[in-house]
């Protein structure tokens, strides 16, 4: 569960580079599954530029985790607050997902975005 608060950490202070280190190079990130031609991405370079794409939209951006549950030895669920201002203009997002993390030697294999919390408690093996 530490590593999943020091990931957080890195990215609100540091940025998408910062969290590099905590990423396996086969990591795979899957978007929430109800989201129109969401699809899994597959190693680090690729999820980066589509972190990069998400992120670069905003003036400023953080994600906020508010709960952590232990999801078993190698899972964590990590309740997030995504804030953000939308550049060259005044909307704001302010929205909640579910983060389910999946680590192997200390390192995120698997990074799965849920907008539905009994989605994310299924997916973990966890009842809602």
């Amino acid at each position: 569960m530490e590593t999943v608060r020091r990931l957080y950490r890195a990215f609100n202070s540091f940025g998408l580079q910062a969290v590099v280190e905590f990423a396996h190079p086969d990591m795979e990130a899957v978007p929430p599954p109800d989201w129109p031609e969401a699809s899994t991405v597959r190693g680090v370079e690729l999820i980066q530029a589509m972190a990069r794409q998400w992120v670069e939209t905003f003036a400023s951006f953080e994600v906020e985790p508010e709960r952590f549950l232990d999801a078993g030895p190698d899972r964590v669920v990590a309740y997030v607050r995504d804030r953000g201002l939308i550049k060259g203009s005044d909307a704001e997002i302010d929205t909640r997902f579910v983060h389910l993390w999946t680590l192997k030697e200390g390192k995120i294999v698997r990074w799965e975005v849920f907008a539905d919390e009994g989605q994310a408690l299924e997916a973990a093996g966890l009842s809602a």
